[in-house]
């Protein structure tokens, strides 16, 4: 069984998701590893996560497949997830289906303008993805603050950046 633990102790069994099951065992996934052990292991979160509020507003750029937002989940947050990579956004729209958790996804890059942009995808496909050069996937671009106004968002009170250039 894969397990998260939330930041209130709460455990989460992410096996019942079986697209998250078979992404998360591939050798390549290396960076859903590493956030799973900061978060449970570490615990590198922790003493920031005091500072949001229960009901606080936290928008997660470079979401990957949306661990880092379960684990901060725990409470009623409102979650705002941006990714570029759509076979991430399909693992955290499932995660988030089983597990009950309330998060707006959008898929794309938060940018100086809203545009489309070339996207290169690693071999892989499991991280490290980014906006420019040889990209062969075409992504939509927002600014952080078309973001905020089309998600009716006054303030945040956390914003994760996890993003290449």
């Amino acid at each position: 069984m894969i397990q998260l633990i939330q930041v209130d102790g709460t455990v989460v069994n992410l096996s019942q998701s079986p697209q998250f099951v078979e992404h998360y065992l591939k050798p390549s996934a290396g960076a859903e590893y590493i956030i799973k052990q900061e978060i449970n292991t570490g615990g590198c979160y922790d003493e920031l996560l005091s500072t949001v509020p229960d009901d606080g507003v936290i928008i997660d750029i470079g979401s990957n497949v949306g661990l880092w937002s379960i684990y901060m989940g725990a409470k009623k947050r409102k979650f705002f997830c941006v990714e570029p990579y759509e076979p991430h956004n399909m693992v955290a729209r499932e995660l988030f289906k089983i597990l009950g958790f309330d998060a707006t996804i959008f898929h794309g890059v938060i940018y100086s303008r809203g545009d489309l942009l070339r996207l290169f995808v690693e071999p892989q496909g499991t991280h490290a993805n980014r906006v420019g050069g040889d990209g062969t996937h075409l992504v939509s671009s927002i600014t952080l603050g078309n973001l905020m106004k089309i998600n009716d968002i006054d303030s945040v009170d956390l914003l994760k950046m996890d993003c290449e250039g």
